[in-house]
């Protein structure tokens, strides 16, 4: 398993005796360096939600040696401070704060002001999941080549890098396998990327198109039509992650937010499970107000890297 380290600068304080308020913080970790320069009169505190350090390991737990340097840079004698500490890592997130002593220097020697780090820590398994978007299932982002796909709820990624206010991974599964990707972060910085969404097992569906009947194993049988033109002949099909949302759903809004979200029944043709009133091949789930809770159920199940599971149709 991989994991995620991630470094944030969350705040700032400067106590003790007064050394200038212009300051210039240098935090090196390993071969990262950040740079800040700001102005904090003593006294007072400042917030930041900063990266400083980021990188993909493989060990379940490590010490990170951290150096950190404060000049006061506006003052005829430059002042410095530098510390230098070691943080035992292991999963999870935590809080940590380093302190480092300024020496005054010239007509201010003798004085000792205190620098004070707030860092935020996380080391998280890299594998994160597409988070529902606006409660509509869809997640648009960007590959290498600026083309802008959309990826579905609970897609399973694996997280390389932030960046520039944007995330950066691998998609895992579905019809996007392998492909590089990216997405910005919301409003508020937060991720779309969620560290939860594992799995269930493959989803088990059965068919009777006689009957106009669908039951999901483990949850329901529900009221299903098919085109009696075009019928599916009997067998078993793989149900596939869906690969993008189907505009014709939009006239099932009203019932589910999930109605453009169609699944491909076998690897080929054009033969899905979806919400609707009439087929044209597909197998039509008519319980218009029940999709939510099989889609729900469906999108987070999974036979393997590109189906959620398999219908049997009798």
């Amino acid at each position: 398993m991989s994991y995620y380290l991630l470094l944030k600068l969350k705040g700032v304080k400067y106590t003790g005796d007064n050394l200038g308020r212009e300051l210039k913080i240098v935090l090196q970790i390993e071969k990262q360096t950040a740079e800040i320069n700001i102005a904090l009169p003593r006294g007072s505190s400042k917030s930041f939600d900063k990266i400083i350090f980021q990188r993909t390991l493989k060990k379940k737990a490590l010490t990170l040696p951290i150096i950190a340097e404060v000049r006061e840079i506006r003052e005829r004698h430059v002042d410095f401070g530098a510390g230098k500490t070691s943080i035992k890592i292991k999963e999870g997130t935590v809080q940590k704060e380093i302190k480092v002593s300024i020496k005054g220097v010239g007509r201010e020697k003798g004085k000792i002001a205190i620098i004070t780090f707030d860092l935020e820590i996380s080391y998280e398994s890299t594998i994160r999941y597409v988070s529902d978007v606006k409660s509509k299932g869809w997640l648009k982002v960007k590959l290498e080549n600026k083309e802008v796909i959309a990826l579905p709820q609970l897609l399973k990624v694996e997280l390389l890098r932030v960046e520039d206010n944007r995330e950066y991974f691998v998609v895992l599964e579905g019809a996007f396998k392998r492909k590089n990707a990216n997405v910005c972060l919301n409003e508020e910085g937060k991720s779309y990327l969620s560290r939860k969404g594992a799995h269930r097992g493959s989803a088990k569906l059965f068919l009777d198109q006689n009957a106009g009947k669908l039951t999901v194993l483990g949850l329901g049988t529900y009221n299903a039509v098919v085109d009696k033109n075009d019928p599916i002949p009997f067998g078993k099909y793989d149900l596939e992650i869906p690969s993008e949302p189907h505009d014709l759903g939009r006239y099932y809004l009203e019932y589910s937010r999930y109605a453009k979200t169609w699944f491909r029944i076998s690897h080929k043709g054009a033969r899905f499970l979806h919400v609707g009133s009439r087929s044209a091949g597909c197998i039509t789930v008519t319980d218009k107000a029940k999709w939510t809770e099989i889609y729900a159920f469906l999108i987070k199940s999974r036979k393997d890297a590109y189906n959620v599971g398999e219908v049997i149709v009798r």
